[in-house]
């Protein structure tokens, strides 16, 4: 009895120098959560604009992204680096990605250069998305043409435009995508880009003209309506009455 007494004790004493190497009931990895909850994190919306999302109460999961115009879908999570390296019927390994500017289609690795950059055919926005590439599209059918890749119509980090980043003619659209959500797109819309019909929800002038100068689109209240705020909102030649909104005359 007195040596199994010792044996206990010799144990119990080596047992801080073994540090972990005793198995001990530890829930530590059960309550690891993926966020704080109740903090708001940066995400994209489709079409470019910039949200947030909240972290739900259990940790585990985030609310959906909300720009200041409302909920909205989100850019990322689900697309493929495997979009920026191929066009689906070959392609090359070298060359310029997925919707960078580009003059002809020998520059792209997808081998097809359209309306200032490159693009490639697709079935899904996510086949134009690539979060980690920082690329950031949407699959559209512009003209009735077969569905391809195209770039929303605002760079978040370089805050460029579509004709100063791809040249004439592309342009900043609204119009739906593949599966029917509208986005602002950066395409050749021959002349006329479809702009958000009057009523639309927006902050700023931009969200209803889109940077297209001259077509009697501003935001007043928080919503899209015909008039003008400036000279600028009106066709060349014509002056903006006072107003809310002013009306363009000549």
């Amino acid at each position: 009895m007195l040596i199994l007494m010792r044996t206990v004790l010799a144990w119990l004493a080596l047992v801080p120098l073994l540090g972990g190497a005793i198995p001990a009931c530890d829930d530590g990895a059960a309550g690891e959560t993926l966020c704080v909850p109740g903090e708001n994190i940066f995400c994209r919306c489709r079409g470019g604009e910039a949200g947030t999302k909240q972290c739900a109460e259990d940790g585990m999961s985030f609310d959906q992204c909300t720009a200041p115009s409302g909920p909205c879908p989100e850019v990322g999570g689900s697309s493929s680096s495997s979009s920026t390296s191929s066009s689906g019927s070959g392609g090359s390994s070298s060359g310029k990605e997925l919707l960078e500017p580009c003059e002809n289609n020998e520059e792209c690795q997808t081998e097809i250069c359209r309306m200032g950059y490159c693009t490639k055919d697709c079935a899904q926005w996510t086949e134009c998305t690539d979060e980690e590439a920082e690329i950031f599209g949407d699959c559209v059918a512009i003209g009735g043409m077969v569905q391809q890749c195209v770039p929303y119509c605002y760079d978040l980090d370089t805050g460029e435009n579509c004709q100063q980043k791809y040249g004439a003619p592309s342009a900043c659209g609204y119009t739906p995508a593949v599966d029917a959500v509208y986005v602002t797109v950066c395409a050749d819309w021959s002349g006329n880009p479809p702009l958000p019909p009057v009523g639309h929800e927006c902050w700023f002038d931009d969200d209803c003209h889109l940077d297209n100068l001259g077509v009697q689109l501003v935001c007043e209240f928080e919503f899209c309506v015909g008039g003008c705020h400036t000279a600028d909102d009106c066709p060349d030649g014509m002056s903006c009455t006072d107003g809310t909104p002013g009306a363009c005359q000549p």
